[in-house]
């Protein structure tokens, strides 16, 4: 959504006092979308709801209507605090899926901190009338370092996917400096990936300008991780990657279970307890 915004040039909390304006800027959000959506078919698309900062807000039609009170929120945390900016574009959501019957289309929330702006959000999207199903689904994406500590919490909360927007997260931490992917860091994804596999949620990596070298992606699919969001360019040498990753894995296991029916011994097996 925030490509829609800013090319509109027009201020989310702008179009909440101006109706007419409203309804033209849904009208051609939906205009953009439902050929594009049609033409899919069955394959899905991941509408993210907009977290533009207070830079980019100042510099859109509409900046005297910013509510400086919550200027330092974007994402979850706005639509904690003004529940009409996200039903603006599930306004949008409803009338492709339900007017249209265009079903291939579900919801990302960005800028997800914690489980108790995830619980106020999904508060929001079911008095709307959504319904987590086979047929939509939510994601919340964790953009901060704040999110990856309330990761356990967040995903205790029950939801669809996680994306871990690794570009956003590793710019939160390092800033502008140049940094390298650490064992540490590494490590830490690959928990992020275990733990929200093992809350019955679908981890997923998103990173359009950072590269994971192979060692770390290696590890994130050995924790589970099985969903990619990549820009188009890298989408053909990201498959590679994690093709040559899995073939390696699968490899290995083979290697390992042919080395162990070639070596066991009877001492192997005095080592086990049978029972009759």
């Amino acid at each position: 959504m925030n490509d829609f915004y800013l090319h509109a040039s027009v201020n989310p909390e702008y179009l909440l006092g101006e109706p007419e304006h409203k309804r033209s800027f849904i009208k051609e959000v939906v205009a953009h979308l439902k050929p594009l959506l049609e033409l899919l078919e069955n394959k899905t698309v991941l509408l993210k709801a907009h977290d533009l900062d207070y830079e980019h807000l100042s510099k859109l039609q509409g900046n005297q209507s910013i509510d400086f009170n919550t200027r330092h929120l974007s994402g979850a945390g706005k639509f904690v605090a003004n529940p009409k900016l996200l039903e603006l574009e599930l306004e949008i959501l409803a009338i492709l899926r339900n007017r249209e019957s265009l079903r291939n289309i579900w919801l990302a929330v960005p800028n997800v901190n914690s489980a108790d702006e995830l619980t106020e959000v999904k508060k929001i999207i079911s008095s709307y009338g959504f319904r987590r199903s086979s047929t939509f689904k939510l994601y919340a994406l964790i953009t901060r370092p704040l999110g990856m500590l309330s990761l356990k919490t967040i995903v205790d909360h029950e939801i669809d996917a996680v994306g871990l927007d690794i570009d956003r997260i590793l710019d939160n931490l390092f800033g502008d400096a140049d940094y390298t992917m650490t064992t540490d860091i590494a490590t830490f994804l690959g928990w992020a990936v275990r733990t929200i596999n093992s809350n019955k949620s679908r981890p997923v990596l998103m990173n359009r300008k950072h590269d994971i070298d192979k060692e770390t992606l290696q590890l994130m699919v050995e924790k589970g991780l099985t969903e990619f969001i990549v820009p188009q360019k890298d989408l053909y040498q990201s498959r590679l990657l994690v093709s040559s990753i899995e073939i390696t894995k699968v490899t290995k296991r083979r290697n390992a279970a042919e080395r162990r029916k070639r070596s066991t011994t009877d001492s192997d097996i005095n080592r086990y307890a049978f029972s009759v």
